[in-house]
């Protein structure tokens, strides 16, 4: 009787060293898998941490905006762009690319913002690219409705710089470059088959002869096709002297200047002279988005079509011709340079 109370005893022994070997075993397993989880969650904050916070203008996001209105028809095609179209509640009423923008509800224009539906709709976020009237930024405010006014681009990279801001505003800055990188390949495939020359030129934008002068979006495009006459000038300004002066040797006209008053004004101008006159539509500046990309197309052909410049002397004298051909021929030479093209030949 007493032996089998060892043995009972010994077993019982024997269940329960056992049954502390395999709490002792389970153990470092329990802990191993809360080391894992924790190096997991700080993975997933360091990579958070990378994200976000995006700044934008004086603005900081330490997340995405769930909710965005867009007034300006760049912005809200950029937003398309980036894949931040799935955040978009609504948009302006000129905002029509991507087609499908213009299913949204719209909520106005930066000059007359339809305040009542945006505070009703209590978006996260409105961007616009043209100034909010003060009274109308109070009123937002009040509502707790961010704003995002955006300076237009003055230059290319600028422009690229916005598709990346863009980005790291709704998918964090991780991604961003290549986002913008891809949204403005379309443009740089353009530049890249170029293959005709302007020379240096000038790009008229209105009937006051205002020029794309060397500060502006309009300057840094159209330097793809030569040099421009008005590089060292600001704010579309430039004498009219000076256009004189600059004698350049294509002429780009937008489709809001008058030809023949232009021809009329700067007769004396060799690209009118020699029919180097090219008309283009400058809209795609007012809205500039990687789209520039079928102008910058249109412009290359247009160039190709071009006659080319005929010199006509009215007296054979090759020595003086020589002498006197310049930005002054014609003046003491006593000859005229013309062109010569297929409507003058029949």
């Amino acid at each position: 009787m007493k032996r089998s109370a060892a043995a009972a005893a010994a077993v019982c022994a024997a269940f329960m060293l056992a049954g502390c070997n395999d709490i002792t075993s389970a153990a470092p397993a329990e802990t191993t898998a809360v080391s894992e989880a924790s190096q997991t969650a700080a993975a997933v904050t360091e990579a958070q941490d990378t994200n976000y916070p995006v700044f934008a203008g004086s603005l900081e996001f330490t997340q995405a905006p769930r909710s965005i209105v867009s007034l300006s028809p760049a912005v809200t095609e950029m937003l398309y762009a980036v894949g931040g179209d799935k955040r978009l509640v609504a948009v302006g009423k000129y905002c029509d690319h991507p087609p499908e923008a213009t299913e949204l509800p719209q909520a106005g224009s930066p000059a007359n913002p339809d305040i009542s539906t945006i505070i009703a709709m209590s978006p996260e976020l409105l961007i616009s690219e043209s100034p909010i009237a003060k009274k109308d930024m109070t009123d937002l405010s009040d509502a707790g409705i961010r704003v995002l006014v955006l300076s237009s681009p003055e230059t290319v990279t600028a422009l690229e710089g916005e598709y990346r801001m863009l980005s790291a505003l709704v998918s964090g800055n991780d991604t961003a470059s290549d986002a913008a990188s891809a949204a403005m390949k379309e443009y740089y495939d353009a530049v890249g088959d170029i293959s005709s020359s302007a020379g240096t030129f000038l790009l008229v934008m209105d009937d006051n002869y205002s020029v794309a002068t060397g500060d502006t979006l309009a300057g840094s495009v159209m330097s793809a096709f030569g040099d421009n006459a008005a590089l060292a000038y600001t704010n579309y300004s430039m004498p009219e002297e000076d256009i004189f002066s600059s004698d350049p040797d294509t002429v780009f006209l937008s489709s809001d200047v008058d030809p023949a008053l232009f021809k009329e004004d700067f007769a004396e101008l060799g690209a009118v002279k020699n029919g180097r006159i090219i008309i283009i539509d400058t809209t795609m500046f007012e809205r500039p988005t990687a789209r520039l990309s079928g102008l910058v197309r249109d412009i290359d052909e247009k160039l190709k079509d071009i006659p080319e410049e005929t010199e006509v002397p009215t007296e054979t004298n090759a020595t003086e011709e020589t002498e006197a051909f310049g930005t002054d021929a014609g003046e003491d030479g006593g000859y005229i340079t013309g062109t010569v093209t297929a409507a003058d030949a029949e």
